[in-house]
């Protein structure tokens, strides 16, 4: 089990950590969460509001601010959406081919391929013809 808070404080660990599977690397799926609330955030507008005239000068502001995409000035917490995806990535490929052996790996890998391969092109495909 995750130990979280120091007993000798004489605080309990949340009722959720209990729950949390083991070999679950728990920081990576908070990190996902968040990645997947800055697209929410982003999908619903919030940015936009959050840099309304009415907020100039306020923190929340400043904070939207972070999460538009304008022309380079500089580097934007928003510009690192893509990061945190292939992070999140590379980590979670980490521990099925710690499981499997490397004939797996290679089985599963060719397998996805013939399932998905055919998706870029007529992605690609469907651009040029709408």
């Amino acid at each position: 089990m995750i130990k979280l808070i120091d007993k000798k404080l004489g605080m309990k660990n949340p009722k959720w950590l209990s729950e949390v599977p083991p070999g679950r690397l728990l920081s990576l799926d908070i990190y996902r969460g968040f990645a997947m609330l800055f697209l929410i955030a982003e999908t619903t507008g919030l940015y936009d509001l959050m840099i309304s005239p009415s907020l100039q000068g306020t923190l929340i502001h400043t904070v939207g601010k972070q999460f538009q995409h304008h022309p380079w000035h500089g580097l934007t917490l928003w510009d690192m959406g893509q990061s945190f995806f292939m992070f999140i990535s590379g980590v979670a490929m980490a521990f099925p081919m710690a499981k499997g052996s490397s004939a797996e790996m290679t089985g599963n890998i060719a397998s996805s391929m013939q399932q998905s391969g055919p998706w870029p092109f007529i992605s690609w495909a469907g651009h040029f013809t709408l």
